[in-house]
């Protein structure tokens, strides 16, 4: 699968995923933020960030890319490194759907994460 394809995949799980838990979902209309959508409970609203990955490393365990990369006019071609005040959680789809909802302050890396360090974090459809 495209790394496009599957990104708009985890986009509608995550989206289907805050709606189920009576969340209210919004959309930036800027595609330059960094967060992915933005979720409403209880008059208190998260920035969210979604990534996925269907890569397992060599001892079988998920691992995540948390850069971003940027290819258009205005930034040039770029990577930026996790920044973890720049969202207030991350939202992770891992091949089949183990999900993940890690809140930022809790990742301490820019470049990659094994979200199986983060057991209580795992979440169910």
């Amino acid at each position: 699968m495209k790394t496009k394809d599957q990104s708009v995949q985890a986009k509608g799980i995550a989206i289907g995923w805050f709606s189920k838990n009576e969340y209210t979902v919004s959309l930036p209309i800027s595609r330059h933020e960094d967060y992915d959508i933005l979720v409403d409970k209880d008059g208190k609203i998260l920035k969210i960030r979604i990534i996925s990955t269907n890569y397992k490393n060599s001892i079988g365990k998920w691992e995540v890319s948390l850069r971003q990369m940027c290819s258009t006019y205005s930034c040039g071609n770029t990577t930026k490194k996790f920044d973890n005040t720049s969202c207030d959680a991350v939202f992770m789809v891992c091949g089949t759907h183990e999900l993940f909802l890690i809140p930022s302050a809790d990742i301490h890396c820019t470049v990659k994460i094994i979200p199986e360090c983060y057991p209580n974090f795992r979440i169910n459809w």
